[in-house]
């Protein structure tokens, strides 16, 4: 009996790590950008990011994903002089340890669950912008961003963040700009919401 049971086992293994998925490098030989592995990857796959600066024109762009993350190899910032660096859209992701530099909209996602966490959103004009999504924010780090650190537009929203996160001189920290958005803080400061801004 124990023996049917490990020789079952053996032969569901291979599926069981296909469902895990797999880690894909990028930018490398398979996948010159970004945005290539990332179009690249299949649900529960990572794309990890080689250290680097990357400056670009358009934002990199993620669409129906399941289960999906990107995450950086060592230090890693993306920065579009033309727009948002990255869009989200109808997927359920994780992004991990990536600094957004100087973007017009750092993270913006639409319809998305995304769990943010360990990243650097530094001198955007705004840092996060949710519409009808879940996102979850740990130990991040939102510094002088120029509009809002996160801003809340459309309705659906729900925003929550955990004691590990960190505001500094952001013209608004978190921006509800819609009645239908609701934010739950964990800060253990005991931080309000006040005209959209957060206030200690």
């Amino acid at each position: 009996m124990k023996r049917i049971a490990f020789l079952v086992l053996l032969m569901l293994f291979p599926l069981l790590a296909e469902a895990k998925g797999k880690i894909i490098e990028a930018p490398s030989a398979e996948h010159p950008s970004i945005q290539l592995a990332i179009d690249g990857a299949k649900n529960g796959d990572e794309v990890r990011v080689e250290s680097g600066k990357y400056l670009f024109d358009k934002p990199i762009m993620i669409k129906e994903k399941e289960n999906f993350s990107l995450s950086a190899k060592g230090k890693v910032s993306l920065s579009n002089k033309n727009g948002a660096a990255l869009i989200v859209e109808n997927s359920n992701i994780s992004i991990e340890g990536i600094i957004f530099f100087r973007n017009e909209i750092a993270l913006e996602c639409s319809d998305s669950i995304i769990s943010v966490k360990g990243s650097k959103f530094q001198k955007n004009r705004i840092g996060i912008q949710g519409v009808g999504s879940v996102i979850i924010s740990d130990k991040n780090v939102f510094d002088t961003n120029f509009l809002a650190a996160i801003l809340l537009s459309g309705q659906d929203n729900n925003l929550k963040i955990v004691p590990s996160t960190s505001f500094r001189n952001n013209y608004a920290d978190i921006y509800p700009y819609s009645v239908n958005s609701s934010s739950e803080t964990l800060r253990p400061q005991g931080n309000k919401i006040f005209f959209g801004r957060l206030k200690d």
